[in-house]
C-alpha cells in the first residue's frame, strides 16, 4: 500500500481538524486550559532522520518528553528513554515535525500496520508543554482519515486526556515490562 502524503499544515492545524477548543492564540481561564499556539508560529514538516542534525534535534526532543513521562507514571522502564540516536534513526518511522521559530518543539512518528496507522511515538519539549502542539501533531495523523492506535502510559493523565479529547477510545491495558502499565487506544478514522 502506498504511503499517504503528509497533509499540507492548513489542512491539520485549523480548529476544525479536532475536538477542543477554537485556535485562538490567547491563554484560556481555566486550569485544565490549553494556551493555544498562534498557526502563524506552527510549522509542519515531514522529518528525514538520515539528516544527523534532524536526528540529533528529535532524540533530544524524546528525551526530554519521556523523562517527564518516566516522572508521571513512576517508571523509567520507557524504551525510548533508553535509545540512542542511531536506534532512533534505525526506527521504520514516519516522522512528522512541529518546528517554532526554526527549533523542533515536537514530534509525531507512525508506521503502517495493514490499513492502520500505529502511531509509535509522540513527543512534545517540555517548553512547549500545554500549548496544543500534541493536539496539533495528532490531527496531522488523523487526517489521513485511516484508523490510528497509539499506547502511552496508563497514568500519564495528560496524554490520555489528549486521546480521549480527539476521539480516541482505550481498548485495553497491558504491562510490556514490570511496572510499565501501558494503555492502548483506537481511533476510527474517517474513511
Amino acid at each position: 500500500m502506498p504511503e499517504p502524503a503528509v497533509p499540507e499544515p492548513a489542512d491539520v492545524t485549523g480548529p476544525a481538524s479536532v475536538t477542543g477548543p477554537a485556535v485562538t492564540g490567547r491563554a484560556l481561564t481555566g486550569p485544565d486550559d490549553l494556551v493555544e499556539l498562534d498557526l502563524v508560529e506552527l510549522d509542519l514538516v515531514e522529518l528525514d532522520l538520515a539528516d544527523e542534525a534532524t536526528a540529533v534535534a528529535v532524540h533530544r526532543v524524546g528525551l526530554r518528553s519521556y523523562a517527564v513521562e518516566a516522572a508521571l507514571i513512576g517508571s523509567d522502564a520507557i524504551p525510548a528513554l533508553h535509545e540512542t540516536v542511531a536506534d532512533v534513526r534505525a526506527l521504520p518511522l514516519r516522522w512528522l515535525g512541529a518546528h517554532m521559530d526554526g527549533v523542533l518543539a515536537g514530534f509525531i512518528a507512525w508506521a503502517h500496520e495493514g490499513d492502520e496507522l500505529d502511531v509509535d511515538r509522540l513527543c512534545v519539549d517540555p517548553d512547549h508543554f500545554r500549548r496544543g502542539l500534541g493536539r496539533r501533531l495528532v490531527a496531522a495523523v488523523l487526517a489521513f482519515g485511516a484508523p490510528v492506535t497509539v499506547c502511552t502510559g496508563a497514568a500519564n493523565a495528560p496524554a490520555v486526556a489528549l486521546y480521549e479529547g480527539v476521539g480516541f477510545t482505550r481498548v485495553g491495558t497491558f504491562e510490556p515490562e514490570p511496572g510499565l502499565v501501558l494503555a492502548r487506544f483506537r481511533h476510527p478514522g474517517t474513511r
